[in-house]
């Protein structure tokens, strides 16, 4: 009768044929295959705990019984040179006894095989990664050659090592540089610079950013001149301005268009925005334009200027923005219907700015013609040329950044009466309020003067307003003349000088309330252009009521843009003026025609 073990060895193996050559089908067993299964079941099938099997495997469970061993041998002292080892592995009778062959003790670990080579030597051969010299107890650290490259760590694992790159690099080995410039992110023509685990551009043109997406050349923009060429205005000088503007700019089809309208007592388109399409022909424009000479009728210029900034005719692109430039005294004839066109092109989103051009200006009308408080200009400087070219360059590009560091030293004439005296103290207040006052953007001094100058206090004294207003206040009222002459040589040495607080590169502002009381006007307007021409802003604030003496004021301070009546009913608005020259924007002299760094 066949035992079960038969039944299930001839179910396993039905179908297996021996003879040679045979070719195995697939899902059949070769007789190598076979022959491993038995002797692998018979292996397993031995239990060396079991005294029957033991007794009938004594070889083979003496090769096994390691940690019995370890126990009976621990008790049992061998000779020098004898290994102690079970004779009987056998459970029932274990017995120790000493034999001269060291691989008696299993001195292998991790499944090595050990070779006899003496009675006291042997050797050992190790599963893979483990270290023979060890005899197998330790594995190999691969990980000890430094295998990974470029930083990366090594990780020790076993017969094998595995390599954790850092960002930026890959391979086995982490001895690949990823190439971060294989995707060419770098845009309108930027080249792109490999670095480790990022890149860099270098950018083409007016291009900046990571990746070269900023374009940083200003434009494009549309531009209509309004310039009031009535008896009032300075033509010649307005001309002159708006040739400076046009010669920094680059006119083109892409770039900037200018249109320009001139107005007395008729509005007159002298060109459209696609008339002229380089700097030399616009200028050779502006300059051939002649002025009508009559009165200021400003509100025909202001709907003519509307028409040409809306719309598609005369060149206008409606994509790009426009600015309406108006250029004028802002003593107009017509000051009803202007207000009310100013006010509607304003509402209807129309930008707006004024410069202040003439014998003598009105800053309140210029405020209500321009947009903002900010969008006043005066013609002695760049400050609405480049308030144009940082509004219409990318918001991130740094060639056009706006600044606010400004000195302001107040000049005080305390020769003049305690009646109005009071009210320059007032109006000081009133334009420090408009001012941030802080070390890093507007600071404010203060100098008196009758035949000297007193130093009343630094621009580093007062960094905020409640010590400031008091400070304002106080000072003497001396019965002596004046010395205006000495008293603008002393602030230009002196009054922004470092000792005194000042800095180097901010803006110098000089606010002087004066008695008026001017002689040798010669050498006066000279000490007013050596200021200006240094950098110096320079305002005359009147707080007098006497006609005379404001017509004095008018006619002989330089710049006459910088007379302020502070005496008027409106005065706040004007004074505001005063105070927007403390913010300006600056912009680097080659901003169309080198990349920024």
């Amino acid at each position: 009768m066949l035992t079960i073990a038969t039944v299930i060895t001839a179910a396993l193996f039905s179908g297996v044929t021996c003879h040679k050559g045979h070719h195995y089908l697939p899902g059949e067993v070769s007789h190598q295959q076979s022959a491993s299964f038995l002797l692998d079941r018979e292996k397993r099938a031995i239990d060396c705990f079991n005294e029957y099997v033991c007794e009938r495997n004594i070889p083979y469970c003496q090769s096994q019984s390691e940690l019995v061993r370890e126990t009976y041998c621990s008790r049992h002292n061998c000779p020098s040179g004898l290994t102690c080892y079970l004779s009987v592995p056998c459970p029932v009778h274990y017995t120790a006894n000493c034999i001269a062959d060291p691989c008696a003790s299993f001195p292998c670990g991790h499944g090595g095989t050990c070779t006899k080579i003496s009675d006291t030597t042997f050797s050992c051969f190790c599963l893979s990664g483990y270290d023979p010299a060890t005899n197998c107890a330790t594995e190999i650290n691969e990980c000890d050659s430094n295998p990974c490259q470029n930083g990366a760590t090594c990780v020790d694992e076993l017969n094998r090592y595995s390599c954790n790159c850092i960002p930026g690099y890959m391979g086995t080995h982490c001895e690949i540089d990823i190439d971060e410039c294989q995707s060419s992110p770098c845009q309108n023509g930027g080249s792109c610079n490999d670095l480790v685990n990022r890149f860099e551009c270098t950018c083409s043109g007016r291009y900046n950013g990571t990746v070269c997406e900023k374009d940083c050349r200003p434009g494009p923009a549309d531009i209509v001149f309004v310039v009031d060429s009535s008896e009032s205005a300075d033509f010649t000088r307005s001309l002159d301005f708006v040739s400076n503007i046009i010669q920094n700019l680059s006119i083109g089809p892409n770039d900037f268009q200018i249109a320009m309208i001139t107005f007395s007592w008729n509005a007159t388109l002298e060109f459209a925005f696609d008339e002229y399409s380089n700097n030399q022909s616009l200028i050779d424009a502006v300059n051939g334009v002649a002025p009508e000479y009559g009165p200021t009728y400003l509100t025909e210029a202001l709907t003519l200027a509307e028409q040409i900034s809306s719309g598609t005719a005369n060149g206008r692109r409606p994509s790009v923005p426009c600015y309406v430039v108006i250029l004028t005294d802002g003593l107009a004839a017509d000051v009803q219907g202007y207000v009310t066109q100013a006010r509607l092109m304003q509402w209807r989103g129309v930008r707006m700015m004024g410069v202040g051009i003439g014998s003598s200006v009105s800053h309140t009308d210029l405020i209500t013609l321009s947009s903002n408080i900010d969008d006043v200009f005066f013609p002695d400087n760049d400050d609405m040329l480049n308030t144009i070219l940082r509004e219409t360059s990318h918001q991130d590009c740094n060639d056009c950044i706006l600044r606010k560091d400004s000195d302001v030293m107040f000049l005080v004439d305390i020769t003049q009466t305690g009646q109005v005296l009071a009210s320059v103290s007032r109006t000081m207040r009133e334009i420090s309020s408009f001012f941030s006052l802080n070390m890093n953007e507007t600071r404010i001094g203060l100098m008196t003067y009758a035949s000297n100058v007193t130093n009343q206090f630094s621009l580093t004294t007062h960094t905020d307003h409640s010590t400031l207003y008091p400070a304002l206040s106080k000072f003497p009222q001396i019965d002596e003349e004046s010395d205006i002459i000495y008293t603008l040589r002393y602030v230009r040495d002196f009054g922004f000088a470092t000792s005194n607080g000042g800095r180097l590169d901010s803006r110098k502002i000089v606010v002087m309330y004066s008695s008026g009381n001017w002689s040798d006007l010669g050498t006066l307007q000279s000490e007013f252009k050596s200021l200006m021409t240094e950098g110096y802003r320079l305002f005359n604030v009147i707080t007098s009521y006497d006609e005379a003496k404001v017509n004095s004021f008018i006619c002989h301070f330089i710049p006459t843009y910088g007379t302020i009546n502070a005496a008027t009913t409106d005065s706040k608005s004007a004074l505001k003026t005063l105070a927007a020259e403390a913010t300006y924007g600056i912009c680097d002299k080659d901003v169309f025609i080198k990349r920024a760094i």
